[in-house]
């Protein structure tokens, strides 16, 4: 892209409104409510398409959706415009349903994905992983060949609070969770403390959260350049959220 090109997306051109679809958990601080009493979307994603709205002239409704609904939602149903967060490579059973492919803005945030144990089991050469517990909908991809095979036995959870203080309890022996949103839900639990850890050596995966959209590419190119042309806000919203940089 030129940069007279750039120079134009930069500048908003028309208002449009536009419905976005998101995660409806407790997910903070990169999306989400920010604890389990409020329903206001919050944290890194909303202060960014915050600023997206303002100085791109988009009007942007929030919606916020159980995880199983959004693909429906933005596939099928087509009552929401825009979806966060999102990945090229997650599927549902309604991509087969919509004769219109998906369209991604560039990376937004990093996501790694990783298990969460007790701190004594961090360095445990005993320690094994028979018991995982994710949040209902999330898909825990490096261990689904396990899971299949009935080698690890996988408890859903309607909230990270509750999946959090599993392992803590020790009902399950680890979480699979984004590690930012786990590292700061645990210091709001455990009042500063880390009883529970990020597990380095079982499986991780390294992914990013993207915006999609199946109503052409318009809105997304605007995102993309918003983001280039606003680079030093993004920095500025990981670093006060504690967002790991990509």
């Amino acid at each position: 892209m030129t940069g007279l090109a750039l120079l134009f997306l930069c500048v908003p051109t028309f208002a449009v409104e536009t419905n976005l679809g998101t995660e409806d958990i407790f997910y903070f601080p990169i999306f989400g409510r920010s604890d389990n009493q409020s329903d206001e979307f919050s944290g890194f994603a909303r202060e960014l398409f915050d600023e997206f709205s303002a100085r791109s002239n988009v009007d942007i409704n929030y919606v916020p959706l159980p995880v199983n609904r959004l693909f429906k939602s933005l596939l099928v149903d087509k009552s929401i415009d825009l979806k966060f967060p999102d990945n090229p490579k997650w599927r549902s059973i309604y991509h087969s349903k919509s004769s219109l492919p998906l369209i991604y803005s560039d990376p937004i945030i990093q996501d790694i994905g990783g298990v969460m144990v007790e701190a004594e089991n961090i360095d445990s050469e005993t320690f094994k992983l028979e018991i995982l517990g994710t949040i209902r909908g999330f898909t825990p991809v490096p261990f689904v060949e396990k899971i299949a095979r009935n080698e690890i036995q996988l408890i859903e959870f309607s909230n990270t609070s509750e999946l959090l203080l599993a392992v803590n309890k020790g009902i399950i022996d680890g979480a699979f969770i984004n590690i930012d949103v786990a590292k700061h839900q645990t210091s709001l639990l455990f009042k500063g403390k880390a009883p529970i850890r990020f597990a380095k050596k079982l499986p991780f995966i390294q992914n990013h959260y993207y915006l999609s959209t199946i109503h052409g590419k318009d809105i997304i190119d605007q995102f993309n350049a918003f983001m280039k042309c606003n680079d030093r806000l993004i920095k500025s919203l990981l670093s006060k959220y504690n967002i790991t940089k990509i």
